[in-house]
């Protein structure tokens, strides 16, 4: 598994791997359904930020809690990684009301630019 496994419906055995023990009468007829859910950093992404804040597995799976649900501000850093700037991430929080106590995706927004190190002048 690439990255590092950080859910499974198996044993987890170590950062990349897992095993699936089950009876054949479990996968038969229907099949049995092995799931993993695994977290890489993106090396050419993070170059954009300062230093490597997401090359862990607890600052990997911090993230993915943060921006999980937030549609907007996912492809907004989708778009960050594809055009290789965070001018986009920067042209979206100006967008939004700023306010470090409102809802969605303006307090995501300020957690994940804390988070990154980016600077909010």
């Amino acid at each position: 598994m690439p990255g590092e496994v950080v859910e499974a419906n198996g044993q987890i055995l170590a950062a990349s791997r897992v095993r699936w023990e089950f009876h054949a009468r479990e996968a038969y007829p229907f099949g049995f359904t092995m799931e993993c859910r695994s977290l890489a950093p993106d090396p050419e992404a993070q170059k954009l930020l300062t230093g490597a804040p997401l090359a862990d597995r607890e600052a990997m799976l911090r993230f993915a809690a943060l921006v999980d649900g937030h549609e907007g501000l996912l492809g907004v850093l989708r778009a960050c990684r594809q055009q290789k700037t965070l001018k986009p991430l920067i042209d979206y929080r100006r967008t939004l009301y700023v306010d470090p106590k409102a809802s969605g995706d303006s307090q995501a927004l300020f957690a994940v630019y804390k988070m990154l190190g980016i600077r909010l002048d």
